[in-house]
């Protein structure tokens, strides 16, 4: 009690009105200091900070211990002395990222109550699958740091075991399933394909935090499933988490990228390298090197069973140079289609906006990730996808999602021609079936053998 009428004192006599108010908003917001102090880079033997409540660590300051407790407040001409000075600047950033938590943490309440409240916010994610809300994703984003553990497990077993399940659901589009256990599980399929896609930036909420070290497992492999299921909903959030722990991962994949034996794993190395070097600038110039020409084996650019974006190779540099009209490109066709979307299924939402252009950013950045594009099936898809790296990895995480006002008229019953349509754009993953042997006509047993030897088939091959 002491302490704290001396904090008070100490303010009314040594700041302005403007200061006092910052640093009055400070002691009656605990939470917020504990979340500053928390992620704050501090030295490891300080004991009291101080909060610069000017421009540019200037002063006035509030002193804190490195526990919490407000110890005092000095005047714009005193010195802080050995206490760590945190700038305004970095509080007010930090602030920014504790009203995101605490907006996260009102959605949990609100859509997840009662005992294992955490496991109802994921399956309720899991069960939207491609239509997942943002109001959603928010929720169950709030367990981040009580549950992100367990999400990085999900994450290493379902990319290691997708591709191979796929390859054998392929099976269901010579020989429909009919057993209710099999469309249901189809549909689970899927599901487990879209939750991929939301794990990814579940795990990089908050990359100091989160050890991205795989378990079990070498994170190129992981990240290689998502590039194979290529929906833009798994491979731009996936694009997004890798820009998130760029500075990490780049020497991975740039070893990768060097190291690439086939299409597939070449495509995989560049994506995420575009990812890494659009969002660092500092990695812009090493990464734009690497891309400049061929760094695997020379067939591999020529292979059949290269990606068609790899072929675009050409656009990989102008996605530096200028990002803001590949934005563009991405914005006037989300607006479009998004527009003509809510036209059919909300009119009232489309007459808000009046025309394509009235489309608000919240709505049409992650307008993409809804869609079921591949990447495979044209040039014009596949640069599609190269153009909304730029927009992707400048967002947050919960700016890759649609609101639930949105994506509630998107939604539809799942029937079982929906499975099988999802199934299709992986047939590639099988290859082609091989041709029928034909057989002719068996030779009769007296008959001259058809190897040409000149024995009867009998005493030859008939034997």
């Amino acid at each position: 009690m002491a302490e704290a009428t001396h904090f008070l004192e100490r303010g009314v006599e040594r700041l302005d009105t403007v200061a006092l108010d910052r640093a009055m908003a400070l002691y009656r917001d605990r939470e917020l200091v504990a979340f500053v102090l928390g992620r704050a880079s501090l030295p490891s033997g300080a004991e009291r900070l101080a909060f610069a409540l000017g421009e540019a660590g200037a002063g006035p300051f509030v002193v804190v211990t490195r526990g919490g407790d407000f110890v005092t407040c000095l005047a714009e001409d005193m010195d802080p002395g050995d206490c760590h000075v945190l700038a305004r600047e970095q509080v007010d950033a930090l602030a920014g990222q504790h009203a995101v938590w605490q907006e996260r943490w009102r959605l949990a309440r609100e859509l997840g109550e009662g005992r294992k409240a955490w496991r109802k916010l994921q399956q309720r994610l899991f069960g939207e699958g491609l239509m997942a809300s943002r109001e959603s994703f928010a929720a169950c984003a709030a367990w981040h740091p009580v549950v992100g553990a367990s999400w990085l497990q999900q994450y290493t077993d379902l990319s290691m075991s997708l591709v191979p399940r796929l390859t054998t659901a392929l099976g269901y589009l010579d020989r429909r399933p009919k057993r209710r256990a099999q469309i249901d599980g189809l549909r689970d399929l899927f599901r487990q394909l879209f939750w991929l896609g939301h794990l990814a930036p579940l795990l990089a909420l908050d990359p100091r935090r989160m050890h991205i070290r795989p378990v079990g497992a070498d994170y190129g492999d992981l990240t290689l499933a998502q590039c194979q299921l290529s929906y833009p909903a798994v491979m731009l959030r996936t694009a997004w988490m890798v820009a998130r722990f760029g500075r990490l991962l780049y020497p991975h994949f740039r070893d990768r990228l060097r190291q690439a034996t086939n299409g597939i794993v070449q495509f995989e190395a560049i994506f995420a390298l575009l990812a890494i070097g659009l969002a660092h600038s500092g990695l812009e110039k090493d990464v734009r090197r690497l891309l400049r020409g061929p760094s695997g084996p020379s067939d591999v650019w020529t292979s059949p069973r290269l990606p068609l974006l790899l072929a675009q190779r050409d656009q990989f540099e102008p996605l530096f140079d200028a990002r803001d009209a590949a934005v563009d490109r991405v914005r006037t066709t989300s607006q479009r289609c998004m527009f003509e979307l809510m036209q059919r299924r909300e009119p009232d939402l489309a007459a808000q906006w009046g025309d394509a252009d009235g489309v608000p950013a919240d709505i049409w950045q992650p307008t993409l990730l809804y869609s079921d594009l591949d990447y495979r099936a044209g040039k014009g898809q596949a640069a599609a996808v190269l153009d909304a790296l730029p927009l992707i990895v400048r967002l947050s995480a919960e700016e890759l999602y649609l609101p639930e006002v949105v994506v509630k008229r998107m939604r539809g019953e799942w029937e079982l021609s929906d499975s099988l349509g999802h199934l299709q754009r992986f047939v590639w993953i099988r290859g082609p079936k091989p041709e029928p042997v034909r057989v002719g006509e068996r030779p009769g047993r007296n008959d001259a053998c058809p190897c040409g030897s000149g024995r009867k088939f009998k005493r030859c091959c008939g034997k």
